[in-house]
């Protein structure tokens, strides 16, 4: 994406996979823990999630496909082509190494996806067993594992989506994931009011603001560990946390629901409808999309936008919905004495 948008500076954009991690902490708890504590079994949950994650991670990697069919995008990918669809069906890592040599190589930030899942299925499956203080050692150990990172990689956390950096995608989505876990639960008991109305807007706005300035600054190379480590174990949890108290209602309250709907589609879809409009503009155009930046990603930005929006109404909400109807969500049989 540093192609659409040139001398536009996003270094820090590689943390908004941490929110999302702690977002996805805090929806997962308020989803579905009272139903996994009483109706709702583990392979229900686990369907459940993947029929969300899935009809779009699927769609990408097509756009994938279709770039490389017609050859506008390769980087040796195209001989294993096959392989490669296997894996992304399943969303195995490209363990093998094959085409490029990334861990999915026809959607990159999908390893992030792969480390959700296995976050979601470790915290349904372990769900009697994690309290409070469970789920502060497991934030301790993954902070220690960052802080291993900052220590012997690059001086920052963009990492998880290499093949040498891969495994330590675990110590991101382990403390993020369960961190927003905890801060629900600790939501859920406050039982406090909330802010509504005008405030709630401004309190939006504010949050929102002080999110994208975190992830467009660029702190220098002496700064930028601590500024990186500092972010994602404090500022990112303490943003979603006070989000929490925060209820919008009107047009405001229809801003943050377009936003929710069109985010996961909007992260998952990028990269590869990215590379297939680069790949096009050079091949069938014979220009590069870098001539024309700024301006051409801020254009493809609200075109995915409009694009997401689209596929969640036509595409991603009804096969979801269709597939939801696969497994009945009948009461879990309860454990023997």
């Amino acid at each position: 994406m540093d192609a659409f948008f040139g001398p536009v500076n996003f270094q820090e954009s590689y943390l908004a996979v941490d929110v999302f991690f702690v977002l996805s902490g805090v929806v997962i708890a308020n989803a579905y823990e009272e139903r996994l504590q009483s109706a709702l079994s583990i392979k229900q949950f686990v369907w459940l999630r993947l029929v969300r994650l899935y009809p779009l991670y699927i769609l990408a990697c097509a756009f994938s496909v279709l770039a490389i069919t017609l050859d506008v995008k390769d980087n040796g990918n195209a001989g294993h082509l096959t392989a490669l669809i296997l894996l992304a069906v399943v969303l195995l890592p490209n363990v093998f190494r094959l085409g490029d040599g990334s861990p999915y190589p026809l959607n990159n930030p999908a390893w992030s996806l792969f480390f959700e899942i296995v976050a979601n299925v470790i915290y349904a499956s372990a769900l009697r067993f994690l309290t409070a203080k469970r789920l502060a050692i497991i934030m301790v150990a993954s902070a220690a594992g960052l802080v291993l990172c900052l220590s012997f990689a690059k001086g920052n956390l963009d990492i998880g989506w290499t093949p040498k950096s891969f495994p330590t995608g675990t110590f991101r989505v382990g403390y993020s994931f369960f961190a927003g876990v905890l801060l629900y639960r600790h939501f859920s008991a406050a039982r406090a009011t909330v802010v509504t109305g005008r405030f709630a807007m401004y309190g939006i706005c504010g949050i929102l603001s002080l999110v994208s300035a975190l992830l467009m600054s660029s702190p220098g190379p002496f700064v930028r560990p601590y500024f990186d480590f500092f972010a994602v174990v404090a500022i990112f949890p303490a943003i979603v946390y006070l989000a929490l108290w925060v209820q919008p209602s009107g047009r405001p309250a229809r801003i943050c629901k377009f936003m929710g709907t069109t985010s996961y589609a909007l992260y998952v879809l990028h990269y590869p409808l990215a590379g297939l409009i680069q790949g096009l503009f050079k091949t069938r155009a014979g220009v590069s999309v870098e001539n024309y930046a700024p301006l051409i990603g801020f254009g493809l930005l609200v075109a995915l936008l409009t694009f997401c929006w689209v596929i969640d109404t036509v595409y991603d909400g009804p096969v979801r919905q269709f597939l939801q109807r696969r497994i009945p969500l009948t009461p879990k049989p309860l454990r023997s004495c």
